[in-house]
């Protein structure tokens, strides 16, 4: 029963993962198809994590108010309607709008489920969120095997749909439902002395590690093309440091269950900002060795693995899903705009994302320090 209740849990999260990145493997496509530039098609990314940072906290209220399967539900009909309806589109505002939803529905349903872990597991929290936080490049590889089967972006799109809608509904079977709220309890409760230290610097820790990893993850692919990476050495490097980052993150929540939040989160911390400075000495002075302080800062970008079960573990249960996806709401909006924000910040790229990660790395430890100690 344990076993089918996370497998519920899980299928829905790697297939939202499935739908949200799906169109990072025909930006090409769309862009000749809808005759605008790349630019303006990755623009739907940006709109995807801002969608999300609304949606979160939307359809968290909804899962508190009424049940965490609702809230779940609703999520993915959002997202797999969404990315199925992309594959009709005719113009670039159609894939805006739609994208746009599909971030809302992914990450609240994302949102939700750490709530559900947090409800329904008593033991081995930290490792399911990690495990399940991993399966985001588990997502990006089976979006690449679809690319790859499915040539063209309309047909391409309209099964990733048509996947992620049946697969999560029907998994959604095995998750128990949870309903605690009460209709006395106000959701500005997150805001209440009781909470509010823990919504402020828990909105800037979960940040902080949006920040560092979502940027980065993003600009490695860029970074090592720029550094001469190619052919089969290109490829055999992402796929090395995609399942680095898998297993890292279920590593990630496997220690903070045996160390507590505290400590794992100040050592991981620690290791991203030592990764961050030896990248930045490294572009500064134009050396080599450049995979050394990649790979650390995947490993290290891990305490990101499990925000959502930290976050949850802090509120109540009235309202742990709408104060966990309030804490993801800057995160979520920032780590829209942090690609950008690292490539303009300096000429080299690898100089700006090493000042981004630096900044990020340090909010985190100084963040953790009063939220966590003694947790």
């Amino acid at each position: 029963m344990s076993a089918l209740r996370a497998l519920g849990v899980m299928i829905p999260f790697l297939l939202s993962a499935y739908s949200v990145f799906s169109i990072i493997y025909v930006i090409p496509q769309l862009s000749s198809a809808l005759g605008v530039s790349v630019s303006l098609i990755s623009l739907a990314v940006t709109l995807s994590f801002i969608g999300g940072a609304l949606g979160g906290v939307v359809i968290g209220v909804v899962a508190d108010r009424w049940g965490r399967r609702i809230g779940l539900g609703l999520s993915i009909l959002i997202f797999g309607l969404a990315t199925l309806i992309t594959s009709l589109i005719t113009n670039i505002w159609e894939l805006y709008l739609l994208w746009f939803l599909v971030g809302f529905g992914v990450n609240s349903e994302n949102g939700i489920s750490y709530a559900v872990i947090v409800e329904v597991w008593r033991s081995n929290q930290g490792l399911l969120g990690g495990i399940m936080q991993g399966l985001y490049p588990v997502g990006m590889l089976l979006d690449a095997a679809t690319s790859f089967l499915v040539r063209s972006w309309r047909p391409y799109m309209a099964i990733i749909g048509v996947v992620s809608l049946i697969g999560s509904l029907s998994s959604l079977l095995a998750i128990p439902e949870t309903r605690f709220q009460s209709l006395r309890t106000s959701y500005w409760e997150i805001f209440s002395p009781q909470y509010r230290s823990i919504t402020a610097l828990g909105t800037v820790l979960v940040a902080s590690a949006f920040m560092f990893t979502v940027p980065f993850i993003s600009l490695v692919p860029t970074y090592i093309l720029i550094r001469g990476f190619r052919g089969i050495t290109y490829e055999a490097t992402l796929i090395a440091l995609s399942t680095l980052m898998a297993v890292s993150f279920g590593l990630a929540g496997y220690i903070m269950d045996r160390w507590g939040s505290f400590k794992t989160t100040i050592t991981l911390s620690t290791m991203a900002l030592a990764s961050s400075l030896l990248f930045l000495v490294i572009n500064l002075m134009n050396w080599g060795l450049i995979i050394v302080p990649i790979a650390l800062g995947y490993f290290a970008s891990s305490f990101f693995a499990y925000m959502g079960i930290l976050m949850g573990r802090l509120y109540p249960p009235q309202v742990r899903a709408t104060g966990t996806n309030f804490t993801f709401l800057l995160g979520r909006i920032m780590a829209g705009v942090g690609v950008a924000l690292a490539a303009s910040i300096s000429s080299n790229l690898g100089i700006g994302m090493s000042f981004l990660m630096l900044a990020s790395s340090i909010a985190a430890i100084a963040s953790s320090v009063p939220l966590l100690r003694g947790r």
